[in-house]
C-alpha cells in the first residue's frame, strides 16, 4: 500500500516538475520573442537613418566637387540653367535631405524611448547619442543650410566671387560630423542594443568598433558609459 502511495506521489511530482519546466521554458520563449521583435523594430528604424544619411552625405560631397563646376559653366552661359537656379535647387535639395534625416532620427529616438526601460543599462548611452550628439548635429546642419541659403545675397549674385575653399571646408566638416555621429555612433548604439536584447538568445555579442583592425589612428566610439576617445598605438 505504502509502495503504491509513494509511486503515485513520485509520478505526480514528476508531472509537476515537467509542468513547471515547461512553464518556465514557455515564459523564456515569450520573453525572447518579445526581445527579438523590439530589436527588429529598432533596427528597422536605424536602417531608415542609414538611407537618409546616404542622401545627405551625397549632397555634402556635391558641394565639394561637381556643384561649382556646374555653376561655373552656367555663369559662362553654357547650358539652359542660370547659376542661381542651380544654387537654389541645391539648397532646396539639402533642406529636404536635412528634414528627412531629422525625421528619421526622431522616429528612432521615439522607438528607443519607448523600450529603454527594457534595457536600462543603455540610458546613459541613449542620452549621450540623442540629447548631445544628435542635437548638436542637427543644429550644425541647420546653420550650414542657412549659410548656403544666404550666400548669394552675400556675394550679390556675383558667382565668380564664391569662396569655394571656405564652402568646401565647411562641407568637409559637416560631412565628417555626419559620418561620426549618424553613421558611427548610431552603429555603436545598435550594437549595444543587440547585446542588451538578443546576445543571450544567440549566445554571441556584437563586437564594438574598437576591436576592428581597420580603425583610424584616432577615433571615438559610443559605449554604455558615453563617448570613448581612443588613440591607437603605432
Amino acid at each position: 500500500m505504502w509502495y503504491n502511495i509513494i509511486t503515485i506521489f513520485l509520478i505526480i511530482l514528476g508531472w509537476l516538475v515537467i509542468y513547471l519546466l515547461n512553464l518556465k521554458q514557455q515564459k523564456k520563449q515569450l520573453v525572447d520573442s518579445a526581445k527579438l521583435k523590439i530589436y527588429e523594430e529598432l533596427y528597422n528604424l536605424k536602417k531608415e537613418i542609414d538611407k537618409k544619411v546616404m542622401g545627405l552625405s551625397s549632397l555634402c560631397s556635391r558641394s565639394r566637387y561637381t556643384l561649382f563646376t556646374d555653376i561655373e559653366y552656367a555663369n559662362k552661359g553654357i547650358g539652359i540653367k542660370k547659376p542661381f537656379e542651380i544654387w537654389q535647387k541645391y539648397v532646396s535639395d539639402l533642406s529636404r535631405a536635412i528634414f528627412s534625416f531629422t525625421d528619421a532620427y526622431l522616429d528612432f529616438w521615439t522607438g528607443v524611448e519607448t523600450w529603454i526601460e527594457v534595457m536600462p543599462e543603455l540610458k546613459k548611452a541613449k542620452n549621450e547619442l540623442f540629447n548631445n550628439q544628435f542635437n548638436r548635429l542637427t543644429d550644425d546642419l541647420n546653420k550650414y543650410h542657412q549659410y548656403l541659403q544666404f550666400l548669394p545675397m552675400k556675394i550679390n549674385s556675383r558667382w565668380d566671387k564664391l569662396n569655394e575653399k571656405e564652402i568646401k571646408e565647411r562641407a568637409e566638416q559637416i560631412g565628417g560630423r555626419i559620418d561620426r555621429i549618424a553613421c558611427g555612433y548610431v552603429d555603436d548604439f545598435i550594437g549595444l542594443i543587440h547585446n542588451a536584447l538578443i546576445a543571450s538568445i544567440f549566445g554571441r555579442e556584437r563586437r564594438p568598433r574598437e576591436n576592428f583592425a581597420n580603425m583610424p589612428q584616432e577615433y571615438a566610439i559610443l559605449t554604455r558609459d558615453g563617448i570613448k576617445d581612443t588613440v591607437l598605438k603605432k
